[in-house]
């Protein structure tokens, strides 16, 4: 069951932010019009994922799922998710053969914490996180996709909003004060576990993500104009094509995403 926000409680009525809306502002400004302030959903709610990677971000869900009951202490037979869902039991029989070590401590599973920066809510809802035998606090986030680089992963929205988050709202959730020295960030990826990677968080990184969070909410707020990108790769993989292209687009003999920018993190992950 996920929990109610934490951190500093902000109106309710006030643009909410996350590491999906932030993507979308930098790749298509339209789209984060569409998707954050006019919240459309299109082309409806069985069919919002991109036409490219359906079956990536389905199994992405439902192995979320299926981790988050694991937490929970539930016991999940592969051979008896692989019956219901052959593709989803071939990566939790991938998963549960190496599963990662969490420790044994308390956790939170998909809290998601919210700050009011500016006029405007930034929020996050990491995958896991603990505190370790020393005191340090642990942030986990499954991936379902192939790994990037560890400079891709690093550069990423989630490995600087999450810790950064953790750190700004640690007293309110019951960890005290919290120096952003005591903060890691893993990206633990199911296929590949030897490619798990860690994100340290520093004073001086939580400093140039303060600056970096806080000049694009700026940014965001102050923006009336909402133009559509000029990246048809872009339009491509997103959701909403066939709302700004009428029958969708038509890449040629490429498939999509052949020759493009590799995908960020977030790009994998929600859109």
């Amino acid at each position: 069951m996920l929990k109610s926000p934490v951190g500093l409680q902000p109106d309710s009525r006030r643009l909410r932010l996350s590491c999906a809306a932030l993507e979308a502002f930098d790749r298509c400004r339209r789209r984060f019009e569409l998707a954050n302030l006019r919240m459309l959903d299109w082309p409806g709610l069985s069919t919002l994922d991109l036409p490219s990677n359906r079956e990536p971000a389905r199994l992405g869900r439902a192995f979320h799922r299926l981790a988050g009951d694991w937490l929970a202490g539930a016991e999940i037979d592969p051979v008896d998710v692989e019956e219901d869902d052959p593709a989803l039991g071939r990566l939790w029989r991938q998963f549960s053969s190496r599963p990662p070590d969490i420790g044994s401590g308390p956790k939170m599973v998909e809290q998601e914490i919210a700050l009011a920066i500016e006029g405007a809510v930034v929020v996050a809802r990491p995958d896991l996180i603990w505190r370790t035998e020393d005191g340090r606090l642990t942030i986990f986030d499954w991936k379902t996709s192939a790994p990037p680089s560890a400079e891709i992963i690093a550069g990423s929205c989630q490995a600087k909003l999450y810790p950064y988050l953790l750190v700004e709202a640690a007293s309110s959730m019951g960890f005290g004060t919290l120096e952003p020295a005591g903060v890691d960030m893993f990206f633990h990826f199911v296929t590949e576990p030897d490619q798990t990677i860690r994100v340290e968080h520093s004073a001086e990184r939580h400093k140039s993500i303060d600056a970096w969070l806080r000049r694009e909410v700026k940014v965001i707020l102050e923006t009336v104009d909402f133009p559509q990108t000029t990246d048809l790769g872009e339009c491509a993989r997103c959701r909403y094509q066939t709302y700004c292209h009428l029958g969708g687009i038509d890449l040629g003999l490429k498939s999509v995403g052949e020759d493009l920018e590799p995908p960020s993190v977030e790009y994998i992950d929600y859109f």
